[in-house]
């Protein structure tokens, strides 16, 4: 590091002025060296270091002398490649062992929020808009020791999140309302891949502050289409709630990639469950004002109920969005000829309200 005294002075009359400044400068990002876990080279060991471990999966390149995992700088030489951003490949290799894969993961694990001195400058990516993402509760209202999930899209039918090879988000809540030692969170088997299958996941998870960073990328540098859950957050409420609250679910920091690190960002749907102090099952009052007809239904489902209704989604058991539509009034009907025998969830959008229906089609 470099102290720089800066003086400043002013002799206009007819005041003379002085003031002095004083700047700590650390010079590092001319520099070859690594920060184990600091895959991205952006300061930080965070959870968007897992994703250029799956763009640079199975990349080989000179070993790094004396590498180890502990957080302080260490001198490698360049490898052949870099990423989109301009950051070496080197930088991925967080264990110094000359190959990029799962066993990277361990620095960033161990180095996770550690921060290290500025460089010249942060690298910079070319960054893109796509689709929605959005977060899907199994019910709306809940109670003591009640059960949920809450699913993790990317897409819809008629608006699928393209191009996307690796993902990486906050999911956060309120702690004191969510049991830690039986609830829990996974990445599922999706269009994004398989996570016991080529699909390198990651996830850390603070109780204590209550969020959960996840992150999940493929590994054969091929771009997928999606639109469907790509994770559940299985939630246990616990068995002494004092008052009716609501649990909000956000998702926070979004930030995709295609195969090339091209960064996407989504726009975000969060959504709530409302906890009652009492027994579960309990109707919100916004939800008991809306209905959905016939039950079952055969030819059409007729929504009515709704002021300022924008969007309804049908979604199959396994959270697939199966149709979709949009609306501008109080009450609609979609077609479900096309649907197969079975139980759907309409999703009916109003704003930033959400409310769901479950109902059966039988031809």
């Amino acid at each position: 590091a470099h102290r720089l005294n800066v003086t400043v002075k002013d002799n206009h009359c007819p005041y003379f002025g002085s003031q002095s400044y004083t700047y700590l400068v650390y010079v590092n990002g001319c520099s070859a060296d690594v920060w184990p876990g600091d895959a991205n080279n952006d300061l930080s060991c965070n959870l968007y270091d897992i994703l250029p471990i799956g763009l640079g999966f199975n990349a080989t390149g000179s070993t790094r002398a004396n590498a180890s995992l502990n957080w302080v700088a260490q001198p490698s030489a360049d490898w052949t490649s870099s990423f989109i951003s301009g950051v070496n490949y080197k930088f991925a290799d967080c264990d110094g062992n000359g190959t990029i894969d799962y066993t990277d993961t361990v620095a960033i694990a161990q180095n996770y929020n550690f921060t290290h001195p500025v460089r010249l400058s942060n690298p910079t990516n070319n960054i893109n808009t796509v689709g929605n993402m959005y977060l899907i509760s199994s019910t709306d209202t809940s109670g003591p020791s009640g059960q949920l999930s809450v699913r993790v899209n990317l897409g819809d039918a008629t608006n699928p999140a393209t191009h996307i090879y690796g993902i990486a988000f906050r999911l956060s809540f309120n702690p004191t309302i969510i049991d830690a030692s039986t609830s829990a969170f996974s990445f599922s088997n999706s269009q994004l891949g398989n996570p016991s299958n080529g699909l390198l996941t990651f996830t850390r998870t603070d109780w204590v502050n209550g969020y959960i960073d996840a992150v999940a990328v493929r590994t054969d540098h091929t771009d997928q289409n999606i639109d469907s859950t790509i994770a559940v957050f299985d939630v246990v409420i616990v068995d002494n709630v004092s008052a009716r609250t609501v649990l909000q679910f956000n998702l926070e920091g979004v930030r995709a990639i295609d195969a090339s690190g091209m960064t996407k960002y989504f726009s975000i749907i969060n959504d709530s469950v409302s906890v009652a102090s009492g027994t579960t099952g309990i109707t919100a009052p916004i939800a008991s004002e809306v209905s959905a007809y016939p039950n079952p239904a055969n030819r059409y489902l007729k929504i009515s109920g709704v002021a300022n209704m924008s969007r309804i989604i049908i979604r199959d058991l396994n959270g697939k969005a199966v149709l979709s539509t949009t609306a501008v009034w109080s009450e609609a009907a979609i077609s479900t000829e096309q649907l197969a025998e079975g139980i759907y969830m309409a999703e009916i959008y109003s704003g930033n309200t959400v409310i769901r229906k479950r109902f059966n089609v039988v031809h």
